[in-house]
């Protein structure tokens, strides 16, 4: 399996200039990519979820019963699913344990998919070229973890998304000043005033979790992309 690939950000320069009305300023424009990547990075962390477009990623899970919740929203398609023992076979050899077997393909029918994000395993009976033993009730509580091969992801980004990313980006980028927590600032006749979350800093303020709130999940999975 290839390292994963770095995520686009969620929000582009132009997105920026649509809702400023105007192009960014030369300054503006050298630190809107940076800006942008670190918001998009908060946003990701804190929703967990990657909303890019992924057509055939894999995520590692241990069931709960027999269902399996895929981290990844909206689940497109589910390709195949892997039982992955991290026991020895229950087959005995001359007394012994056979060595330990690694991934195996469950077939289409020990498996379904609700079509949201849960799939659930029917692994007792109908599997013929499983080991015997393996179709004993208890047997499959030991099993460790499954591999799911699926599509998830937004083909473009959530509006609501969207602007929250760009919001974050431009606390940053029309902030009077480099120094975190300055809300205001007087030269002369001159006065300026922002809303809290300014400075060099990206930052998720809470109005910036309420409109993910949403989208957020409960982490129960390892996530892997291919």
């Amino acid at each position: 399996m290839y390292p994963p690939q770095p995520l686009p950000p969620l929000a582009r320069p132009f997105d920026l200039a649509d809702r400023l009305g105007r192009s960014l300023t030369p300054e503006e424009m050298a630190r809107s990519s940076a800006v942008l990547a670190d918001a998009s990075a908060l946003v990701r962390s804190y929703t967990r979820q990657e909303f890019t477009f992924q057509p055939q990623a894999v995520t590692i899970q241990r069931p709960v019963g027999n269902l399996l919740r895929l981290p990844q929203t909206p689940v497109h398609a589910v390709w195949a699913v892997h039982m992955r023992t991290g026991w020895p076979s229950p087959i005995i050899s001359d007394g012994q344990p056979a060595p330990a077997m690694p991934c195996m393909l469950m077939p289409p029918h020990t498996w379904s998919f609700d079509g949201v994000d849960t799939v659930a395993l029917w692994i007792h009976g109908g599997w013929l070229n499983a080991p015997e033993s393996w179709t004993d009730p208890d047997w499959d509580r030991e099993t460790s973890t499954y591999t799911v091969t699926y599509a998830y992801g937004y083909e473009t980004v959530p509006p609501d998304v969207m602007a929250t990313v760009c919001g974050m980006a431009l606390r940053v980028l029309l902030a009077p000043s480099m120094a975190a927590g300055m809300l205001s600032e007087r030269i002369g006749n001159y006065s300026y005033q922002q809303a809290a979350g300014g400075g060099a800093a990206v930052t998720l303020t809470q109005a910036d979790r309420d409109a993910l709130a949403v989208y957020r999940r409960k982490a129960t999975t390892i996530q892997a992309r291919q």
